[in-house]
């Protein structure tokens, strides 16, 4: 079995989406990746490793291509997960205890949430010294429980079901005078500074216990956050394989997939339109139309990996397993992007690298996911395909994937990042 350290140091990392991308912004920072800012003439030479950040959860990564005209060969992922988060002003004395509400956040499985030993974590806003400033906290020993209810205390499993999905009271001490008032001189205490200067908290309640491998030789993999910190480990880890690529090997992480992606920070923002913009003649190009149309791009998020449980309108070709390699995500409505270009390349080097791949449909009439892949396609133009690998219990708090998978899936992205570009694609499909 392959060894996992940055996927299980990634998963561990992921208290709250400020906490992944900062992980993920030091790792590649200590492989050589420089931040930078971007003007009209950017001066970015064949090799180069750059970073480019726009707020907290949002950045793009690449290797400068060494080809006369250098396209871009993106991968592109989500810095947020399903999870609870503090509901501003809810703070109480709930029977007999210090409590808050939680937000749910990008359809979370409710019920996985309950009963768990939660890790408050998150952005903090101060004004100190005569500024805003913003300082990341996760505080060791504040920690926050949702309780389930006995069934004894409802009347019909209906009733206890309708509980589960109504206000959520979040517990963390015995009762006191001022439950926020004791909340925020934790956080103050944490950041060594007073209670009164926080003037703003986006706080989220995340799972942290570690990641656990089971079964022979240790080939599954239970985790809060494969959703979507895996797809953000692997390419990172892909990208980090890329010494001196022909094509502009790029990777994106983008806020706000789960509720949307319509944000300043989101995949359907303006970031990467205006940073190719500025790149393109760096890249050979004078025609950003025809940059554009020689890119390539894969979205990566995971797959439902489908089960007995999941009923016999999956009875086809299309319904990954786990450890059977990574998935193709195929959806007419437009939710998931297609290119025949891109499955072919894929499947080419697929075969290369004897890397066996799988395909996810939804049945027809089903309600289907989506992913980033259709905003950042529309916002830049470029030809775009859906990719994930398989995992169980999407949006529990416990999530389940196969460790072959993960890698496989890393092994095929770097392929991906480092072939050939080719030209003038600009008439194929």
């Amino acid at each position: 079995m392959p060894e996992l350290d940055f996927l299980t140091k990634t998963l561990g990392s992921a208290l709250s989406p400020y906490h992944l991308t900062d992980h993920l912004v030091e790792a590649l920072a200590e492989g050589g990746f420089e931040q930078v800012s971007l003007g009209a003439n950017p001066k970015l030479v064949a090799g180069g490793r750059y970073i480019l950040r726009k707020g907290a959860k949002t950045f793009c990564a690449w290797v400068q291509g060494s080809s006369k005209t250098a396209p871009v060969h993106l991968l592109s992922a989500h810095s947020d997960f399903p999870a609870l988060r503090l509901r501003p002003n809810s703070f109480e004395i709930y029977n007999g205890l210090c409590a808050f509400q939680a937000e749910l956040y990008g359809g979370p499985l409710t019920g996985t949430w309950f009963d768990r030993d939660l890790r408050v974590a998150g952005l903090v806003v101060s004004f100190q010294d005569g500024r805003l400033q913003q300082q990341r906290v996760a505080p060791e020993k504040l920690r926050a429980r949702v309780s389930s209810t006995a069934p004894h205390l409802f009347k019909t499993a209906d009733e206890a079901h309708r509980a589960a999905e109504g206000v959520l009271h979040c517990v963390f001490d015995l009762a006191r005078q001022d439950p926020e008032a004791h909340f925020l001189s934790l956080i103050a205490a944490e950041l060594d500074i007073a209670p009164e200067a926080i003037v703003e908290m986006d706080l989220w309640l995340s799972h942290d216990q570690a990641p656990q491998r089971f079964g022979q030789d240790g080939a599954l993999l239970s985790s809060h956050a494969l959703d979507n910190a895996s797809s953000d480990a692997m390419m990172v880890e892909a990208l980090l394989r890329c010494e001196a690529p022909a094509a502009t090997a790029m990777i994106g992480v983008f806020d706000v997939e789960e509720v949307g992606s319509s944000a300043w920070s989101g995949a359907a923002a303006n970031f990467l339109p205006e940073m190719l913009r500025q790149i393109a003649p760096s890249c050979g190009y004078k025609d950003f139309t025809r940059f554009t149309g020689d890119s390539l791009h894969i979205s990566i998020d995971v797959a439902h990996a489908v089960g007995k449980q999941d009923g016999p309108a999956f009875a086809d070709g299309n319904a990954p397993k786990l450890a059977q390699g990574p998935v193709i995500k195929l959806g007419a409505p437009g939710r998931y992007c297609y290119s025949p270009h891109i499955v072919g390349l894929l499947k080419h080097l697929a075969r290369e690298h004897d890397i066996p791949l799988q395909h996810f449909m939804y049945p027809n009439g089903w309600r289907r996911g989506g992913s980033l892949a259709p905003y950042l396609a529309t916002g830049t133009g470029i030809r775009t395909q859906d990719f994930g690998i398989a995992i169980h219990a999407m949006h529990s708090i416990r999530e389940m994937g196969a460790v072959r998978d993960y890698a496989l899936g890393v092994d095929l992205m770097a392929a991906f990042l480092n072939a050939a570009p080719q030209s003038d694609l600009g008439a194929v499909e």
